[in-house]
């Protein structure tokens, strides 16, 4: 039920760039595992994972959950996204700045809905969660609960799921992700924390 994405590395197809492994100074709390980052440079980098046109439905059950390391700027990123284009109807995306937070949102048939999830220093690891109920999105930090919205309704895409941008959208994340995990599950509070204080082996548990 999940994806990783630094151990499917050799099996994404990358469009620009190819995302290096890398660390960023070897520290953080990532450091027990080194290299095993993928580094965007924020022009032209981005990872494709493809997931199924209601991977991110509002009335479904899932969790999205990674490590971000963003090492500088202060505009408006698109860290992962499932768009067409850069349409402004889209079914799901994590985006944000370090002074206006980052968050989580989407366009649908009765608007858009969206919730901050954060704010997030440049050079600073930070483990990000994501969860949908089919009634309620809930998001998480370094293993702590933040914001709670109601999933208001969105429309599936036929759409990868890109890493390190939204879409084609230009705007796209310059800095680390790591240990990208996605799953058909609603996880709770518990088990996110878990996740938080846990090393992805290379395969779900």
């Amino acid at each position: 039920p999940a994806f990783f994405l630094s151990t499917l590395l050799c099996l994404l197809p990358t469009v620009g760039q190819t995302a290096v492994a890398a660390s960023p100074d070897g520290g953080g709390p990532r450091a027990s595992d080194p290299g095993s980052a993928l580094l965007f440079d924020g022009a032209d980098d981005r990872a494709i994972i493809p997931v199924a046109p209601a991977a991110f439905y509002h009335a479904s059950t899932w969790t999205i959950e990674f490590w971000m390391y963003r090492q500088s700027g202060d505009n408006v990123v698109h860290v992962v996204g499932q768009r067409s284009g850069c349409d402004q109807n889209f079914p799901f995306q994590i985006a944000g700045d370090p002074s206006g937070g980052y968050g989580v949102g989407w366009t649908g048939p009765t608007g858009s809905c969206g919730m901050t999830l954060a704010q997030i220093p440049n050079e600073t690891w930070a483990h990000i969660a994501v969860t949908c109920d089919g009634n309620f999105v809930r998001g998480y930090v370094n293993g702590e609960f933040t914001s709670m919205m109601y999933a208001c309704p969105n429309e599936p895409v036929d759409q990868p799921l890109v890493v390190g941008g939204s879409g084609g959208c230009s705007s796209r994340f310059p800095g680390y992700l790591d240990e990208l995990r996605l799953w058909r599950i609603a996880k709770d509070a518990a088990r996110i924390a878990y996740e938080y204080d846990s090393t992805v082996n290379g395969r779900p548990d």
